[in-house]
């Protein structure tokens, strides 16, 4: 059985009140996570995140490189699925466009705030990651 991977990344942007982190709502299946698509033929992973951000964002963000992080799953229709996270760090001058046809809403929000609204335990799981990352 084939796996289905995706790749795509935490955004942040650093204000004088602390680490802000861009979550997004899904129009497909109502839920809150962060930027992520499917890898196109010749991608590597890091060029399909920033890819992803990009068409879901309109941010066009830097990845940092000592980080990466996946997650794995079984989706509904019983395919493996994995996907991989990177950090993306976004200019705070930089307005977010979404991508209309797929993000129904996007919020900037400090940590605790994004744990209470995502969605998945694995996508919670992984903002955990990144988050002890960042202030390591």
């Amino acid at each position: 059985m084939n796996k289905e991977k995706s790749c795509g990344a935490v955004v942040y942007r650093k204000l004088d009140t602390g680490i802000e982190y861009l979550v997004i709502k899904s129009k497909a299946h109502g839920d809150w996570g962060f930027p992520k698509g499917h890898m196109e033929k010749g991608e590597s992973e890091q060029e399909t995140a920033k890819r992803e951000v990009l068409e879901e964002t309109g941010l066009s963000v830097t990845l940092i490189d000592e980080f990466r992080t996946t997650v794995e799953y079984t989706m509904p229709n019983g395919i493996p699925k994995e996907v991989v996270y990177f950090i993306g760090k976004a200019s705070a001058e930089h307005a977010v466009k979404i991508q209309q046809e797929e993000i129904r809403e996007y919020k900037w929000l400090k940590f605790n705030e994004i744990l209470r609204l995502i969605t998945f335990e694995n996508t919670r799981e992984v903002l955990r990651r990144v988050n002890n990352f960042l202030n390591s």
